[in-house]
């Protein structure tokens, strides 16, 4: 490091602080880009499972209710069985397109699989449902319930099973990811601890090695000078730096040697 040592003062110390202003920097940059990942993470969680999940439930709500103004619309007439009509329709066309909505943000084949088992069902529910419409709207209701309370009914259930499930599958995805969440989270802590235990480590060797660079030869003058003060002409600056603190030293050394030719003259 002898060419550090020859560097003038200001740069030694211009030096070290810009590179502890790098060091910073590192730290820094080094807990934003784990931020963003954890952001990431975070965001994915919120889109792929907890909107799954709410998704997946008010789908089943809209299921139930369907249920439902199928089974009110026979104790209805005119006007109100109308209604039931159409809220039924309304509920067909929410659900289909929430269905979409879940479609587009499907990223596993898990998922995929129990969303697909779910909108065979949900097509098969719908075409059944319509026919009952139909045949009520034809005024053969005894038909219409023999179809609504027969096998409508198993796939009803069988259809509710698969709301459930794309619920539960969201769920338990979205606490395996929050685990994992968790374990990133532990993981970038340790590696600011690391950076930043590194960076201060760093920060104070250097500030260590930069002091000793400039004060090292200064003591070394300061015990000359003691000496010289005692009487002892024959001491010397051993600093052969380039700096500041050695320019010092050869001027310094150079008045020793002065002070010392004089002394033997005067003994003479």
């Amino acid at each position: 490091m002898k060419w550090f040592q020859n560097l003038k003062i200001s740069i030694k110390l211009i030096s070290g602080f810009i590179l502890v202003a790098i060091i910073a920097a590192v730290v820094g940059i080094v807990g934003i880009m784990n931020l963003q990942d954890i952001g990431k993470v975070d965001e994915k969680l919120y889109e792929h499972n907890t909107v799954g999940v709410d998704r997946a439930r008010t789908m089943e709500v809209y299921y139930q209710r369907i249920r439902f103004y199928s089974n009110r619309m026979f104790l209805l007439e005119g006007s109100e069985r109308e209604e039931a009509y159409n809220k039924i329709n309304e509920y067909f066309d929410l659900n289909e397109e929430l269905s979409k909505e879940y479609a587009e943000n499907i990223t596993s084949d898990t998922n995929r699989e129990y969303f697909n088992e779910m909108d065979v069902l949900w097509d098969e529910y719908k075409v059944e449902i319509m026919n009952i419409l139909d045949l009520v709207k034809a005024g053969r209701e005894e038909e219409a319930k023999a179809i609504l309370f027969g096998d409508i009914a198993t796939l009803g259930s069988e259809l509710q099973d698969a709301f459930a499930a794309l619920s539960d599958y969201n769920i338990i995805a979205g606490k395996e990811r929050s685990d994992s969440n968790i374990a990133l989270v532990n993981q970038a802590t340790t590696t600011m601890i690391i950076v930043i235990c590194a960076g201060i480590l760093i920060a104070v060797v250097l500030g260590i090695y930069i002091s000793s660079v400039i004060s090292k030869p200064i003591n070394k003058m300061v015990k000359a000078a003691d000496g010289l003060a005692l009487g002892d002409v024959n001491v010397a600056v051993d600093v052969d730096t380039k700096d500041e603190v050695g320019t010092l030293a050869k001027s310094f050394q150079r008045m020793i040697e002065n002070i010392r030719g004089q002394a033997i003259i005067m003994k003479k």
